[in-house]
C-alpha cells in the first residue's frame, strides 16, 4: 500500500471549498449545507492540529445563528481592525501591553454590530494570548501578519496593487511601537508577488497555490459534505484544578 504522506499540504484549500464566505453584518455567501466544525475536520485527510492552524489563519468561525461554519471575507476583517484600533486609542489603550478581561470584553462589546460574536472572538484570540491573571497580551508578530494579509487581499484581490499605499494601510491599523515592521517580509513567502521592481504586489491566494492533490481531495471533501458561545464564554476564566 502506498503511503502518501501530507508533509507541506495545508488545510486552508479544504476549508475554501468547503466553507460559506461572511461578506458582511448578517451576510453570508452560501449554497453549503451547515456543518459543524468537528464534522468539517472529520472530512478533511489531514490532522486536527493542522486543520486548526488553517482554521485560524483564516479565521473561520462556528456559529448557532445562523448555524454552520463560516470563512469572513477579507474586507469584513480590515473593518473590525480599523475599529478594533479606533476604539482602543479613544480609550486610551496600550496594544502593545496587556489587556485586562475588562477591558478587551468592553471593545468587544463595542464592536458587536460589526460581525457575529463569534466571528469577532475569534479574530481577537487568533492574535493574543491569555496570560496566568487572565489578561490578555495581543501577540506582536501574529497581530502584524494577520492585518497585513488581511488588507493585501482587501486591496488585490488578485490584482495588482500599489505596494506603498497597501503598506501605509497596513501601518495604519497596527500600533505605532510596532509599524517598523509593516514589511512585505513579515508575510509568508507564499502569499505574495511582488512585481515591477516591488512596486506592485499581488496576493496569492492558497487555494490557488496548492498542490494539485491537495485540491482535488478538497474537492471531493466538499462533496462529501452533503450527507449532514458568546464571546463571555471564550474569555471567562480558565478552570484550575
Amino acid at each position: 500500500m502506498e503511503v502518501i504522506s501530507t508533509k507541506g499540504l495545508s488545510a486552508e484549500p479544504y476549508l475554501r471549498a468547503m466553507l460559506p464566505v461572511y461578506t458582511s453584518t448578517g451576510s453570508y455567501s452560501s449554497t453549503h449545507d451547515s456543518v459543524s466544525k468537528e464534522t468539517l475536520f472529520s472530512h478533511i485527510p489531514l490532522s486536527q492540529a493542522e486543520c486548526q492552524v488553517a482554521w485560524s489563519q483564516l479565521a473561520c468561525f462556528e456559529s448557532t445563528d445562523p448555524p454552520g461554519c463560516f470563512i469572513p471575507s477579507a474586507k469584513v476583517q480590515i473593518r473590525i481592525w480599523e475599529n478594533f484600533i479606533s476604539i482602543a486609542t479613544a480609550a486610551s489603550l496600550d496594544l502593545t501591553g496587556r489587556l485586562s478581561k475588562a477591558d478587551l470584553l468592553a471593545i468587544l462589546d463595542e464592536l458587536r454590530g460589526e460581525g457575529p460574536s463569534e466571528l469577532l472572538s475569534q479574530i481577537i484570540t487568533n492574535v493574543s494570548t491569555r496570560q496566568p491573571d487572565e489578561s490578555f497580551l495581543l501577540d506582536e508578530d501574529r497581530f502584524i501578519q494577520a492585518v497585513g494579509l488581511s488588507c493585501l487581499s482587501a486591496r488585490s484581490d488578485g490584482k495588482p496593487t500599489a505596494t506603498s499605499s497597501w503598506l501605509s494601510a497596513w501601518k495604519e491599523l497596527v500600533p505605532e511601537a510596532w509599524r517598523s515592521k509593516c514589511q512585505a517580509t513579515a508575510l509568508p513567502q507564499a502569499t505574495y508577488h511582488l512585481q515591477h521592481g516591488g512596486k506592485d504586489i499581488v496576493f496569492v491566494d492558497s487555494s490557488q497555490s496548492a498542490a494539485g492533490a491537495g485540491s482535488s481531495q478538497a474537492s471531493s471533501g466538499q462533496q462529501s459534505l452533503g450527507a449532514k458561545r458568546k464571546w463571555h464564554e471564550k474569555f471567562r476564566p480558565s478552570k484550575t484544578n
